[in-house]
């Protein structure tokens, strides 16, 4: 039928039908926003874990779909499961924050990338004398030319600080042929890229108010090198800021971020074990977790 929502009611469907038979655990092998829902709903009137696919699929045993179900149960009752690891929801909620500040990061970055493109379409070479488009001098220098500024010298002497060193290299970079055409553009583009950058703003502050519960965790975890304010932002929400769940601390981690290494090969028959690549984890999972771009 179409044209329904599922919507998870508490105290009704599953979480109803499990108070009155009595169950104590409910369990799912299914990841994704679909199933969160149900997921926080039951977690409210009973415990939920989340299963291990791969984990499930290494125990010896029957795995047909007809009776999953029940040779879950049975594994469940025998502790060869274990549950994965699920935020409490002030992490759940912290998480949310810091993975759209990730997105707003890769929306900034992306149309600087944009910027830079039509700059080159146009001959001008800002981007390989300036360190970024995101300085002031380059913002100010981008802006007398949307204005129709079209001398390189007087665009060069647009420069502050350590750039007026570079003014010989920056006006022959801004020698070129930009026109109205790019000037629109980059119009746009520099709008868009304030609005995000005004976004970020308000995301750092709402950030730094929602972490104060794990200061103490993040001024430890700053006093690792090259680990900011950020970035140990970050690993308090990826990792709830309780490393007791991770029973091997360092294998479980890198796992978790996809950067652990795979051995080939099991039984007596399979010849010998080789190291393979790690298992693929979200772009999005190994940027969080500092081991990709």
């Amino acid at each position: 039928m179409f044209g329904l929502v599922e919507r998870p009611v508490p105290g009704n469907g599953h979480a109803g039908c499990g108070r009155r038979l009595g169950e104590t655990h409910w369990w799912k092998h299914r990841k994704g926003a679909p199933s969160r829902p149900h997921f926080y709903c039951l977690e409210e009137v009973m415990e939920v874990w989340l299963l291990n696919a791969a984990h499930m699929k290494a125990v010896p045993g029957r795995k047909s779909d007809v009776r999953d179900a029940e040779w879950i149960a049975q594994l469940l009752e025998h502790g060869l499961l274990a549950p994965s690891f699920v935020p409490p929801p002030q992490i759940r909620r912290l998480r949310m924050l810091t993975r759209y500040r990730m997105q707003l990061m890769g929306d900034r970055r992306r149309e600087i990338v944009r910027l830079e493109l039509m700059l080159e379409d146009a001959s001008i070479k800002l981007s390989s004398v300036a360190s970024s488009l995101k300085t002031v001098s380059a913002r100010a220098m981008l802006t007398a030319m949307i204005e129709g500024e079209t001398n390189p010298l007087t665009l060069a002497n647009l420069a502050k600080g350590k750039m007026r060193r570079k003014i010989p290299d920056l006006a022959q970079a801004l020698t070129g042929t930009f026109d109205a055409h790019h000037a629109r553009l980059a119009r746009s583009m520099l709008r868009r890229l304030e609005l995000v950058e005004s976004a970020l703003a308000e995301l750092d502050a709402v950030i730094a108010a929602a972490c104060r519960p794990w200061q103490h965790q993040i001024d430890l975890l700053e006093t690792i090198p090259g680990v900011g304010p950020k970035v140990a932002q970050v690993i308090v929400a990826e990792t709830g800021a309780d490393m007791a769940r991770f029973p091997r601390c360092r294998p479980r981690r890198t796992s978790r971020a996809g950067a652990g290494p795979r051995r080939a090969g099991s039984g007596p028959g399979a010849g010998p074990r080789r190291a393979q690549c790690p298992r693929r984890a979200t772009a999005s999972g190994r940027r969080r977790s500092g081991t990709g771009r």
